[in-house]
């Protein structure tokens, strides 16, 4: 009978399994963490937004959140590649685990969802409290510096060349549905308990991540351990990932295109808000269910490039989602009808995830894994930046050059500084698609 029952178990464990034991393990860790992340980044936009509700500046406050998040990544990402290529990846993602949990939890002071007895009942005082949460923020996003490359470094060790497609669109189709349904959670459940719950699933899920990445079992046939492997000098390690960057048409060209694909998408998604609800005329209560039908069309992104992506080939699959997604702004961008205008949208985002399924695999591919941390906290850089640039461009434009624009074609079609954007968005991403499909695909 106990035999019987042991081989059940093993029979049902393997069905369970995602790709491999050790996968499942980090999918596991990684799907909770990703919901956590999502469900505390939206309380804390909000808490900031309530906390300043009757002050002009609450604006800026809640921008300073995603300054806080980005500028680690400006700074910090390519000399964390470097130390991530020396150290052991599943010893990094432990120890910046056990970190973001110790840093969310001091939020709980900050915040006052835990009062401290020596403090007034009002708590910290309020250019305290942002300036606190904002140390915080950023320190736990520095943290993120070693944990993601960390991450897709241990994914290219434990996944077989032939499943890394798969694997990483499981991961993207989870961060896809956790953007999608942490939100909502968390709009609903911060108006009837606070931050302090958010802060402690936060903690829990860094808690469960910890534990998932503590049961990977590494392969015992490793090359020499990083720590084994001479270390040159920190700077000319730096610039020994660079150069086989420069060096590798593969990864030149997929930097170059990112680099556009993302300044167009910085632009798309800076504008938005104004294009949905005053180009389009969808009201403010909507805004939230209609951006959530295109995320939608995320989740079937990664779940149709994870059934034939291997059969139809990253490369080809990177130039024709990044030219199809240009075409989808190209044509939201003209529309009045917003229907079309979300029908666009959801295409768009099937596109998007297409792209970003297929990158990881394809870095992996061409990069050995010494270099690995290296390659992919270069691209984060580079994404940051391109990203931060269209956001800067796109909002300054729409305020004051093209603030005034007003362009009629025949009487039939109208265009403001919004459409505009939208339009060289589209017209960009086209582009990077392009040079893509001209140099990856048509060149091989």
């Amino acid at each position: 009978m106990l035999y019987r029952y042991q081989k059940l178990l093993a029979l049902y464990g393997r069905r369970l399994q995602l790709i491999n034991r050790n996968y499942t393990f980090l999918w596991l860790g990684q799907s909770v963490s990703l919901i956590g992340d999502t469900i505390f980044d939206t309380v804390l936009v909000l808490w900031v937004a309530m906390l300043l509700r009757n002050d002009n500046h609450a604006p800026l406050a809640v921008s300073g959140i995603g300054l806080a998040v980005a500028l680690p990544s400006l700074l910090l990402s390519p000399f964390a590649g470097v130390l991530v290529d020396r150290w052991s990846k599943q010893r990094t993602m432990l120890v910046m685990d056990a970190l973001r949990a110790l840093l969310v939890c001091c939020l709980l002071l900050v915040t006052g969802a835990l009062p401290l007895p020596f403090l007034a009942p009002g708590g910290l005082p309020l250019p305290v409290k942002l300036v606190a949460l904002y140390m915080i923020v950023a320190a736990s996003s520095s943290c993120s510096q070693f944990f993601n490359p960390s991450s897709m470094a241990l994914l290219g060790i434990i996944v077989p060349e032939e499943q890394r497609t798969r694997a990483s669109a499981l991961s993207m189709g989870t961060g896809m549905f956790a953007w999608t349904l942490g939100p909502a959670i968390a709009s609903v459940l911060y108006a009837s308990f606070g931050i302090g719950w958010a802060i402690v699933f936060n903690v829990a899920s860094f808690g469960w991540s910890w534990c998932m990445i503590r049961r990977i079992q590494l392969p015992a046939s490793q090359p020499m351990a990083p720590t084994e492997r001479p270390q040159r000098h920190f700077l000319r390690e730096l610039w020994d990932g660079l150069s086989f960057i420069r060096g590798n048409a593969l990864l030149f060209v997929l930097l170059l295109a990112d680099c556009g694909f993302f300044f167009g998408l910085g632009i798309v998604n800076t504008l938005c808000l104004f294009l949905v609800t005053g180009n389009l005329h969808v009201p403010d209560s909507l805004y939230g269910p209609f951006c959530a039908i295109p995320a939608s069309g995320g989740i079937l992104g990664t779940w149709l490039v994870g059934r034939y992506g291997s059969k139809v080939g990253e490369t080809r699959i990177y130039a024709w989602a990044a030219l199809l997604s240009g075409a989808c702004i190209l044509f939201i961008g003209w529309q009045s009808n917003p229907l079309l205008a979300l029908f666009g949208f959801f295409i768009a985002n099937v596109s998007n995830l297409h792209a970003a399924v297929v990158t990881g695999p394809l870095i992996l591919k061409a990069t050995p894994e010494a270099l690995v941390g290296r390659i992919f906290a270069a691209r984060g850089t580079a994404i940051t930046v391109s990203s931060m640039l269209a956001t800067f461009l796109s909002g300054y434009l729409s305020s004051t050059l093209l603030r005034s624009l007003h362009l009629s074609l025949n009487g039939s079609a109208s265009f403001n500084a919004i459409n505009v954007l939208y339009i060289c968005a589209g017209i960009i991403i086209m582009l990077a698609g392009i040079y893509a499909w001209w140099k990856l695909v048509r060149k091989g």
